[in-house]
């Protein structure tokens, strides 16, 4: 009986999840994310009127199950439509709540699958190196598959409280440059400076971070060794 309900919640779940599919599509939302249309994505955010914040979420939330759209196109367009310091917050709270499904949802189904995908297995090893660090050095990487890297990170035995916090964290510095960069809406030359200080910002927080790590597990050897 109780597998039978689950069972029933997991379908209804999927019929809920496929409608909301069709109606995004048929706005043709989906397509316009895909190919970056600008002038789309702001005009469906306008017709949300006061409740165009949480039709953002809603896209942020969308496209983290709905491949292959990146969720740049939306934080640039919310740093357009809601300025750059509201538009980050808007960004900031849909990715966290986006990274954490994700996250929950392979937790949540026990996903004991074997991992054929190259990248899955990367970050696996990633973290099994870096432990709890690795969520934060990973939303520090601007190229690397956001959604991706919290499916896979499903599959490791971080705590879901060090997870979120690495998260939440570690997405600060990309979903702030995005907000920006829409919010000032620069000419070209200015995005290609944007983009080389973007780089240069990120190289300076992970030389920062090395150096901190390397400090505390020094401290932490001297202590060990009674010192």
């Amino acid at each position: 009986m109780f597998k039978e309900a689950v069972m029933f919640k997991r379908v209804g779940a999927l019929l809920v999840f496929l409608i909301v599919i069709a109606f995004f599509y048929s706005s043709g939302i989906i397509q316009a994310l895909i190919v970056g249309d600008m002038g789309h994505i702001e005009l469906f955010l306008d017709h949300w009127g006061i409740f165009a914040p949480l039709g953002s979420i809603s896209l942020i939330l969308l496209q983290a199950f709905v491949a292959p759209i990146p969720a740049v196109f939306i934080y640039i367009a919310n740093g357009i439509i809601f300025g750059a310091a509201l538009g980050f917050l808007i960004s900031w709270i849909g990715s966290l709540l986006s990274a954490y499904l994700c996250f929950a949802l392979v937790r949540h189904f026990n996903l004991d699958m074997k991992l054929k995908n190259d990248f899955l297995r990367k970050i696996m090893a990633f973290f099994e190196y870096y432990g709890e660090k690795a969520v934060f050095i990973v939303r520090l990487m601007p190229f690397i598959p956001t959604d991706l890297a919290s499916y896979a990170f499903g599959f490791t035995r971080i705590k879901a409280r060090h997870y979120v916090l690495g998260t939440a964290l570690g997405q600060i510095p990309a979903i702030l440059f995005y907000s920006i960069w829409g919010g000032m809406q620069l000419p070209l030359l200015w995005n290609v400076l944007a983009i080389a200080a973007w780089a240069v910002i990120i190289l300076g927080i992970l030389k920062v971070y090395d150096i901190i790590s390397a400090r505390n597990e020094l401290e932490n050897s001297q202590s060990g060794n009674g010192v």
